[in-house]
């Protein structure tokens, strides 16, 4: 029987801030890092004192935002828990203002333009690979351009849409107008994808980008 005072998140967070746990964690965030962003540090080609730089400051911060993340209480009250996501958020912010001092603005840019993007990596893995089945010319620099893009619109999207219903609104809809809505928003973000995609594509990589996309979207039907 569990002791009636036993505050199971107070516990786990001083675990966790242990010596030999810090250290356990530090090397499974290191194999993440490597494994997340080894595609990030080919693709800026960082000599090696910066790449180092680099992991050491996304493995620091990976570790911070974990304990950030964690209440200190189980019994954490709305105002705890604000201040504790506060605190996770200024974490993020601190981490990606000491990366842009580390790397220079185009670096960090490149930085953020990976993070925001990698979401979505594997389906753009899979919608190139399929161009390139179909006999389109799809080199390593353009699928960072369709992934970039990608990434973009769906940001824009999701952005707007956020606008077109309230969640009291949303609550209050019936089957077939969230079916509506839902086809609606789908529509605009076809129409965006395309236009987007016909700005960094050559016609006929386009042609294979729809129809590969079309395919990879069916498929997770």
């Amino acid at each position: 029987m569990q002791n009636p005072g036993y505050d199971w998140a107070a516990e786990a967070r001083k675990h966790l801030l242990e010596p030999a746990v810090q250290a356990d964690r530090r090397q499974r965030s290191k194999l993440k890092v490597e494994l997340r962003y080894g595609r990030l540090f080919a693709l800026l080609n960082l000599d090696p004192e910066k790449r180092r730089q680099l992991e050491d400051l996304l493995i620091k911060y990976d570790l911070a935002k974990m304990v950030d993340a964690f209440p200190s209480t189980s019994a954490e009250t709305k105002e705890e828990a604000t201040q504790r996501l506060a605190s996770l958020q200024q974490t993020r912010l601190d981490e990606a203002q000491e990366i842009a001092a580390t790397l220079g603005d185009d670096a960090a840019k490149g930085y953020s333009d990976y993070e925001s993007s990698y979401p979505y990596r594997d389906s753009i893995e899979s919608i190139a690979d399929l161009m390139r089945a179909n006999g389109a010319q799809v080199d390593e620099g353009t699928q960072e351009s369709i992934l970039s893009a990608y990434a973009r619109v769906t940001s824009e999207v999701s952005s707007a849409a956020s606008q077109d219903a309230t969640n009291d609104q949303l609550a209050q809809m019936s089957a077939d107008q969230l079916a509506a809505l839902r086809a609606g928003q789908k529509e605009r973000f076809d129409e965006q994808l395309a236009s987007a995609m016909s700005q960094v594509l050559a016609p006929d990589q386009f042609q294979a980008f729809m129809a590969a996309e079309l395919t990879v979207e069916l498929g997770k039907e």
